[in-house]
């Protein structure tokens, strides 16, 4: 499904990926990115945002990673980033490049529920990109989806997904961060936001938010020193190094 943001265009996936992303699983998303570049907002800025359920995260970031085009991802409590969806081989796919995540990703998860524990190896191993995991609080995997507002009209449903008082202000917190985000690289001056990370969660007691710079880049092993040259923000260079710092000889390129 397409969803029109404030100043961009998001698609939102859902439950995609299996054991590894299939053909058809590869027809839908060139479908979806065909449909995207006839808005009018993608045609002029040729830019979109993603945003993904479950294990439709596993694709959209796969699709982030041979588009560059994408310009922001918001992954719901995605296969991304918990345990259960580690034993699908995503490192293993065709499309699977690292040095390819370069868009703010956006982490929003749980810890209600059991069979879906929190695991973000993967998420902090993409350090070429500038990424947030938020903690939310009153919610369970089902929230995520249309259930998070139907539970405040119905309370047979809310009892069975284990709502409490928390899940409908929790929802509202999140709805506000998962269209904020896009629309924060999307938007005006997004060349300038993009660079420097310039998003901030909703102030909320029930958000829980961890920010992870972007510092990815060539690693240079000298002298029990690790330099990085970061090819997304400045390099971060020794004590009074400077960017025209050479690397000597002996030094190994990792």
């Amino acid at each position: 499904m397409v969803l029109p943001l404030l100043r961009g265009v998001c698609v939102q996936s859902s439950r995609m990926s299996l054991r590894a992303p299939s053909v058809r699983a590869r027809e839908i998303l060139a479908f979806v990115v065909r449909a995207l570049r006839s808005e009018p907002q993608v045609r002029t800025s040729g830019k979109y945002g993603l945003v993904a359920h479950s294990f439709g995260a596993r694709s959209a970031l796969l699709l982030a990673m041979r588009d560059p085009d994408a310009a922001a991802l918001v992954s719901l409590d995605g296969g991304i980033g918990g345990k259960a969806g580690k034993g699908f081989f995503l490192e293993r796919t065709r499309n699977f490049d690292p040095t390819k995540a370069t868009l703010p990703l956006l982490y929003l998860y749980e810890v209600g529920d059991r069979f879906m524990v929190p695991d973000h190896e993967l998420i902090r191993s993409l350090d070429r990109a500038n990424r947030w995991l938020v903690k939310v609080d009153g919610m369970r995997r089902v929230h995520f989806t249309s259930t998070g507002i139907a539970v405040r009209s119905l309370p047979a449903l809310a009892e069975k997904s284990s709502a409490n008082k928390r899940t409908t202000a929790t929802w509202d917190a999140m709805a506000v961060a998962t269209t904020s985000f896009p629309d924060t690289f999307l938007g005006e001056g997004a060349e300038t936001t993009t660079s420097t990370g310039r998003w901030t969660p909703p102030a909320s007691p029930i958000l829980h938010p961890e920010k992870l710079p972007a510092t990815g880049g060539v690693k240079v092993a000298c002298g029990g020193l690790t330099l990085i040259l970061g090819d997304i923000s400045s390099p971060i260079l020794p004590a009074g190094g400077s960017e025209e710092t050479s690397i000597p000889a002996p030094c190994a390129q990792e």
